[in-house]
């Protein structure tokens, strides 16, 4: 909620080192509020990185660490990184985007079914 929100908007990157995600929502949720995601490659989320929001790394303390320490000091590259996973949420993943899949899906499900 609003705490999450609070330190979205005072951070300077994120981290996600997950070892094992099928798409992690914490790293689009830092995506959406316009900050650069470190993430691992199991977090399941290489669009973020292939659109340039993110920069994914091997699940390593080292090469997190390497990541990390390169970005903040690079703080136009970390800027770039937040506006297009920002981008790149506000264009895919939002509730209405959500909401249109869906019922698409429903119709097509019941359109197969008769």
């Amino acid at each position: 909620g609003e705490k999450k929100a609070s330190l979205f908007h005072h951070a300077a990157l994120l981290v996600v080192p997950s070892r094992q995600e099928a798409m992690s929502i914490v790293a689009l949720e830092g995506a959406a509020s316009g900050i650069p995601v470190v993430l691992t490659k199991q977090c399941g989320f290489s669009e973020l990185s292939d659109c340039g929001g993110g920069l994914e790394v091997n699940a390593e303390a080292g090469e997190i660490a390497s990541a990390i320490g390169g970005l903040l000091e690079q703080p136009d590259r970390c800027r770039q990184m937040g506006e297009r996973g920002r981008a790149l949420a506000m264009e895919k993943y939002t509730w209405r985007k959500a909401a249109h899949y869906h019922l698409a899906l429903f119709r097509k499900l019941l359109q197969e079914r008769r």
